[in-house]
């Protein structure tokens, strides 16, 4: 893939891969329905953007290594790089100021629609609730956990940790209404009125699970490409 904005121009060490005019699809449900339970996301493609990029999760590798501590100086100031088959990707928001069909993405009164991920749900930029709170998640350090900063052509990133097993979801903390985002950083539209995905501006960053009863054969058409994961 090849975004329809600059890309990879600012990346403080860039990684060897160049992005690409590669064929993918994806076929969606025109009304996703959101079932009982999450399935967690994998390696490679896992939604696509209107810019024509690709998003990814929060992992750089299986083993729960994540992608911001360890692939971040290699993120261009739209969170993205391309992978080794030329899809050019995103780990985090779209967060450049010239970001082609998404720019505005990085402004939570906008509330940017950006893209779509794998079991059919929109997916939007940063993004307020009807009482004005920014959506957040609600995934927080474990308690020990040695953070590390990374610094990114977007800027510092700092206080994370360095793998998926750091963190836990708070369920307490959604309860008691200081995040609004469930697992899978879903939460109902304030517009639409209708479940979405949304980014955040912490861990994990971008949807890493999916709650629409067609998540997993979708996902599962996306991997069978061959993609590959950073």
């Amino acid at each position: 893939q090849v975004p329809d904005h600059d890309a990879e121009q600012d990346a403080i060490s860039p990684n060897p891969n160049t992005r690409c005019e590669r064929y993918q699809f994806i076929q969606l449900p025109l009304t996703p329905t959101k079932g009982s339970s999450a399935a967690a996301t994998k390696l490679g493609t896992v939604g696509l953007a209107v810019t024509g990029g690709a998003f990814f999760n929060h992992l750089s590798n299986p083993d729960g290594s994540l992608a911001m501590p360890n692939e971040g100086p290699s993120l261009d100031s739209c969170f993205g790089h391309s992978a080794a088959g030329g899809a050019y990707h995103y780990h985090a928001n779209i967060n450049c100021t010239h970001a082609g069909a998404a720019t505005g993405s990085n402004d939570p009164d906008t509330c940017l629609h950006i893209g779509y991920m794998a079991d059919g749900f929109p997916v939007y930029g940063f993004c307020k609730d009807l009482a004005g709170m920014q959506m957040t998640s609600c995934y927080s350090l474990n308690s020990g956990v040695t953070t590390v900063s990374v610094t990114t052509a977007a800027g510092t990133v700092s206080g994370i940790g360095s793998s998926s097993s750091d963190y836990t979801y708070d369920t307490a903390a959604f309860t008691a209404g200081t995040c609004n985002l469930d697992k899978a950083s879903g939460a109902i539209h304030p517009t639409t009125n209708t479940y979405s995905y949304f980014m955040t501006t912490e861990y994990p960053w971008t949807p890493i699970e999916l709650y629409g009863s067609e998540g997993l054969s979708h996902t599962a058409a996306l991997h069978n490409k061959g993609i590959s994961s950073f």
